[in-house]
């Protein structure tokens, strides 16, 4: 099984529910965690940076990320939005197996 997660960076709750529910409509991702009120300082253009984000992490299998990801950048309204994933090495076996589930494509049941 290879599972990850994916962290994005949302300007906000509205931003990360309509990427979420995108995402899985598409069988994408298999969940989606929103958290409120993150303070992001930065460096951007030059200066330093204070924002209030929202993090969105979606769980997904490995090989669908690059998908997730273009999804992402489509709907995301940052020039460069952050998207980096990291791999899901152990766990409830059930639970993997059920992201594994809910993001396949049809072919991938058959086999």
């Amino acid at each position: 099984m290879s599972v990850c997660f994916a962290y994005v960076v949302t300007p906000d709750r509205e931003n990360a529910e309509q990427m979420a529910h995108s995402l899985l409509t598409d069988r994408l991702i298999a969940c989606a965690n929103i958290i409120e009120g993150m303070t992001s300082i930065y460096r951007w253009d030059g200066a330093i940076q204070r924002d209030t984000e929202t993090i969105l992490i979606v769980k997904t299998r490995q090989q669908r990320l690059p998908e997730v990801e273009a999804a992402i950048k489509k709907m995301h309204p940052y020039d460069c939005p952050c998207v980096a994933a990291w791999p899901i090495t152990a766990g409830n076996p059930e639970f993997l197996r059920w992201i594994e589930t809910e993001t396949a494509k049809p072919r991938d049941l058959l086999a």
